[in-house]
């Protein structure tokens, strides 16, 4: 394998490899070691563009799946992660050979000396990585980024896209998520910005040392109010101080609570009517509608449609107090009555209580 060359090691790569070691007839445990040049800030300097050269040491178990035992065509079941593990120019690399069988050397050798160990052929090669010939080969191997993905944003769970409109007076938990451009690197930090519509900054939050793994929630809560548009920007640093692009989101606020029911009736009733019927009592069906409206700067207009969940029923009158449930009410009613109607949406929003009164008397 020209690795110091080539700068990379793919399947077809290793299994040729492979191939010319079984061509002598001998089992071979090959381990390889390879050392990534990484830029990590200087933590005792003062200027935020100096950086000290580090090494990232990575083996066979980040190079290699687990052991596939059942897989004949490459020694020892070895199946690399990735279409291509990539090294680039001053990475280093190094590669050891150790036979597993006894050689015909060792045999007679252990016939002289029993005590004498059955490795007898050691190979180790290897060095600095002079060119990395995958970056001008195969594009689908190296066209990458290396800093962490955009970040998605949710409001409450659910997800945004560049804006969305909530309830008005309500806390709301805003979460990120990203992913890191590699699987061994972790999330440092979210940074969250809140601005008004006029770009002033109005709130900001940190999530630091958030978790071991490459994606994780950050969150910041807010409490929303009526008003002109806020936005909010989050953008994400590994731990290598690479950053993300910035997701920025628009938040609109408002008061969609359902609107205080109309009340509509058969045979029609008013407010402060008084129905003169014999025997003094009556039937009426009463019916309510209450709808919601797209608040303002929600890019819809109109009523939403299916909001209301239910409306609630108080009756007081000579017969006492009712109570019911339901889009309509109907029942006997007699003397001074008074009807209350509530809306509730399906979020658990209730209207303003609508209320009419009339008597119902005796000719």
């Amino acid at each position: 394998m020209m690795l110091e060359t080539n700068g990379y090691i793919d399947q077809a790569t290793y299994d040729d490899f492979i191939i010319q070691l079984n061509s002598t007839g001998n089992l071979y445990d090959i381990d390889i070691e390879a050392y990534k040049k990484i830029l990590i800030l200087d933590a005792n300097t003062v200027d935020a563009d100096d950086y000290i050269e580090q090494y990232k040491f990575e083996d066979n178990d980040d190079i290699f799946k687990a052991m596939d035992t059942t897989n004949i065509l490459t020694t020892n079941g070895k199946l690399l992660k990735e279409k291509a593990y990539l090294l680039n120019k001053d990475d280093q690399i190094y590669v050891k050979l150790k036979n597993e069988n006894i050689t015909m050397a060792g045999a007679l050798f252990q016939v002289i000396i029993p005590t004498s160990k059955k490795e007898r052929i050691v190979v180790n090669y290897g060095g600095v990585v002079n060119n990395s010939s995958w970056d001008k080969v195969e594009a689908e191997i190296h066209s990458f980024s290396t800093k962490p993905s955009i970040p998605s944003i949710s409001a409450d769970g659910i997800g945004i896209g560049s804006s969305i409109t909530l309830e008005a007076g309500y806390n709301t938990n805003f979460g990120a998520s990203s992913k890191t451009s590699g699987w061994w690197k972790k999330i440092s930090k979210y940074v969250w910005t809140i601005k008004d519509a006029g770009g002033n900054i109005i709130q900001t939050g940190t999530n630091e040392n958030l978790t071991n793994i490459s994606d994780f929630v950050g969150t910041i809560s807010r409490n929303i109010t009526i008003g002109t548009p806020i936005s909010i920007e989050v953008y994400v640093i590994d731990e290598y101080e690479e950053i993300s692009d910035t997701k920025i989101v628009t938040i609109y606020a408002a008061n969609t609570l359902p609107s205080i029911p109309t009340l509509n009736s058969s045979p029609t009733v008013l407010q402060g009517d008084i129905i003169s019927v014999f025997g003094g009592s009556t039937t009426i069906t009463f019916n309510a509608v209450s709808t919601i409206e797209f608040p303002t700067g929600s890019g819809d207009t109109g009523v939403i449609a299916n909001a209301i969940d239910r409306y609630d029923w108080i009756i007081t009158d000579d017969f006492g107090t009712r109570t019911q449930s339901g889009n309509s009410f109907t029942g006997i009613f007699k003397g001074n009555v008074t009807v209350k109607v509530t809306a509730k949406d399906v979020e658990g929003h209730f209207s303003l209580t609508k209320t009419l009164t009339f008597r119902v008397q005796n000719l």
